[in-house]
């Protein structure tokens, strides 16, 4: 057997599951994976993961000595988001010579890791670095009048009285019965989409994105943020149901490869808003 590849992993901890992911793909194709171990979260005291911030600076250190151990380091820039320590860490492996790859593609490749304080004075007076800053998160129930909007600014048939009651969605969060997601950019909720499965199909619902976050991957990063989650479950096959009309969403589907089946839906309310 040839000597390993050691790979370095690199990113925002919110991005948790995409660590997992490649964690486990790569060590599969028969790589050295160095991943993060502990998520420290700085301002949730109560949390039981919670670092103080000696106990923080301690792992970034850590970090870059996975860093010098590495023969490459893989960025997990989950749509195109690249914090201050993952600014840290690109520019230490670019000045300790490791070659230094991207889950997705760099603007400005060579000037991503350079991170300067002017970029949060202009952070704080545009909003956004640039429109494609979000990250993908679970749904909070205080996000509930956001997706409302999202939902009907994009025309969505949505049940505020029913199945998308607030306390109906309160429910569901509590009890795990839906994989629930938000895109969310400058602390805005920019995208939402619902998952749920049978325990044999996963079903994508209610997917909407705000007008000025359209094209460019938010919709696309939270069908896979779903899918992600349902394959987790050991669920193969994913489907959503559009209507007839919406070509839209027709066209966006079949370029993430999903095919249209040949069946009519039939359905039984118990009430005219279920």
């Amino acid at each position: 057997m040839n000597k390993p590849k050691v790979i370095c992993l690199c990113g925002s901890t919110r991005f948790v599951g995409t660590f997992n992911e490649y964690n486990k793909k790569l060590t599969l194709e028969g790589n050295i994976v160095l991943s993060i171990e502990i998520v420290a979260p700085q301002s949730t005291e109560n949390d039981p993961k919670y670092v103080n911030p000696e106990g923080k600076k301690m792992l970034d250190e850590l970090h870059l000595k996975k860093i010098d151990l590495a023969d490459e380091v893989l960025i997990l820039n989950v749509g195109g988001y690249i914090g201050k320590n993952t600014a840290n860490e690109i520019a230490y492996a670019h000045q300790t010579g490791k070659p230094v790859k991207y889950l997705e593609p760099v603007q400005n490749k060579g000037k991503e890791n350079v991170y300067t304080p002017v970029q949060d004075t202009i952070a704080a007076k545009t909003g956004l670095r640039n429109q494609t800053d979000f990250i993908i998160r679970e749904f909070r129930i205080e996000d509930y009048d956001s997706v409302a909007a999202l939902w009907e600014e994009g025309g969505i048939h949505f049940k505020p009285n029913g199945r998308e009651s607030r306390q109906r969605m309160a429910k569901e969060i509590k009890t795990g019965q839906a994989i629930f997601l938000v895109a969310e950019a400058n602390k805005k909720v920019v995208g939402v989409v619902l998952g749920t499965h049978d325990g044999r199909k996963g079903w994508i619902n209610r997917l909407a994105v705000a007008k000025e976050f359209r094209r460019q991957n938010v919709a696309s990063k939270l069908i896979a943020a779903i899918e992600n989650r349902l394959n987790d479950l050991g669920i193969d096959i994913t489907a959503c149901l559009i209507e007839q009309e919406n070509l839209v969403s027709r066209t966006f589907f079949r370029k993430l490869g999903y095919i249209k089946a040949p069946v009519e839906y039939f359905s039984k309310k118990q009430y005219p808003d279920a």
